[in-house]
């Protein structure tokens, strides 16, 4: 989407000039090169990929309401974003994935240069700390970037509560996500709960909510947030697991599968459980926690096209697809804030990732 690609020539170079400045400052506490290089390592995980979605959202908000660029604006972007890489590498870890936006995780990279240097100790382990590590080492810069003295209190009360709220709602949606990868079943409530604390909130309502307080847009503007967010969150998330199905692991960027694999319950999963035959349901049943590859993807094919898994998830994608469309077009934003808002709507509509 153009609004999207002009906003990243103005986003990225900034977000790329906050990270080497944050690498350089932390890089002088230590001599040793290879804690320098793993710190560093958190601007080759920000900078390879990614869709900036959040920044975007809440810039969009922003300018709605007249605000203007500033590097104290573009400082609380760059926090959001580096907020959700922490999370990206707490999330790689409970996943046990492998690469994240075309290069290593952060933990299977920093396990392959120990084995190549022929480290002592449980490596795998070890690994998985220094991921936590340089996870907890961004969010401190996420704070500093936040609480910076640069805007008046009023703004920066309501920044943080909403950045606050989109935390907690996200670390238990994780929570919840996590504990339910140990449930043989699980229920549309709890499934839908999850979408919304884990991508809803997070990845749209939040975001939206925090550029309209830097613009000081009134309180009201949070319900329009919340209507059109959740909707499109939603309808987000769904989508995900639908690729997750569909594409093959090459244009995926990680492992085939892999929701199945992680015993991830989804509204295409939940819905073979309410509603499949008992051979489906088995067949579901074998597929949670299996190792599996490109050589699966006929059967796991037929197995979601057969029990109308594929069609009943995509209907309730575009649904919510449908709400967040008429909440944009109703918004009492200007005209051109709303059109961006419905290109957005577009745009990951017809994403093929």
């Amino acid at each position: 989407m153009q609004t999207l690609q002009a906003f990243r020539k103005i986003f990225d170079p900034h977000l790329a000039a906050v990270l080497k400045k944050r690498t350089q400052a932390t890089g002088k506490f230590t001599s040793d090169q290879d804690v320098k290089n793993l710190v560093e390592y958190a601007s080759a995980l920000t900078l390879s990929g990614g869709k900036r979605v959040r920044p975007y959202l809440a810039w969009t908000m922003y300018q709605a309401f007249d605000g203007k660029k500033s590097n104290a604006v573009l400082d609380t972007l760059a926090a959001l974003e580096l907020f959700h890489i922490f999370g990206l590498l707490h999330d790689d870890i409970i996943d046990r994935g492998t690469t994240r936006h075309g290069i290593p995780t952060t933990q299977y990279a920093v396990a392959t240069r120990l084995t190549k240097q022929k480290r002592r100790g449980d490596l795998p382990h070890i690994a998985e700390g220094q991921a936590i590590l340089l996870g907890d080492l961004i969010f401190a810069w996420v704070t500093q970037l936040l609480h910076a003295p640069q805007f008046n209190t009023t703004i920066t009360q309501r920044v943080s509560s909403h950045f606050y709220r989109m935390v907690d709602e996200v670390v238990i949606g994780q929570m919840l996500d996590v504990d339910l990868m140990t449930r043989v079943s699980a229920s549309s409530q709890l499934v839908n709960e999850k979408m919304r604390l884990k991508t809803a909130s997070y990845t749209f309502v939040r975001p939206m909510q925090i550029g309209a307080a830097l613009a000081g847009a009134s309180s009201s503007t949070d319900r329009f947030c919340e209507e059109f967010g959740i909707a499109l969150g939603l309808a987000f998330q769904i989508q995900d697991d639908l690729f997750d199905l569909i594409l093959p692991a090459k244009q995926l960027g990680k492992a085939a599968f892999s929701d199945l694999s992680n015993r991830q319950h989804t509204v295409f999963t939940q819905y073979i459980f309410d509603h499949g035959t008992s051979t489906q349901k088995k067949q579901l049943a074998h597929l949670f926690g299996a190792t599996l590859s490109e050589k699966d993807r006929s059967k796991i094919k037929t197995l979601f096209t057969d029990s109308h898994a594929l069609a009943h998830g995509e209907q309730l994608m575009n649904k919510q697809f449908d709400i967040a469309t008429s909440a944009g077009q109703r918004a009492k934003l200007p005209k051109n804030a709303k059109q961006e808002l419905l290109d957005l709507v577009m745009y990951i509509r017809h994403r093929t990732l």
